[in-house]
């Protein structure tokens, strides 16, 4: 049978945190790249976050024109959301499948629009 003493020592063993040694420099690196990645991270989200916005802008203005002005109900405005949506998940960043400048070419080609001369940018 073990001694209450040999019975702490095992218990200080077994709960014992690893401790780590770092010098100032060390310390200071690990530090300065947590903290650019997450000053990375915030610029993705509020750049995603923006172009959402954006988007959502642009998607409500043309179904109120399209609404107001040609007569579209909820059922086309909802259809021309989903192809909307669909043609903006093609473009999604990380392996794309086509870019924004990709979708303008195409736009002009098929409907003569320029988008960018015709409404700026």
């Amino acid at each position: 049978m073990n001694s209450r003493a040999e019975k702490r020592r095992e218990a200080r063993k077994n709960d014992k945190t690893p401790t780590y040694n770092f010098n100032k420099e060390q310390l200071e690196s690990i530090v300065q790249d947590k903290t650019q990645r997450d000053i990375q991270r915030a610029k993705e989200e509020a750049t995603q976050d923006a172009l959402n916005f954006a988007a959502n802008g642009m998607i409500a203005a043309f179904s109120l024109a399209l609404h107001d002005h040609f007569g579209f109900g909820n059922r086309r405005l909802r259809k021309l959301m989903d192809k909307v949506n669909r043609i903006f998940d093609a473009l999604d960043y990380d392996g794309a499948d086509m870019s924004i400048d990709d979708l303008l070419n195409l736009c002009k080609e098929v409907t003569g629009i320029d988008v960018k001369s015709e409404v700026g940018g």
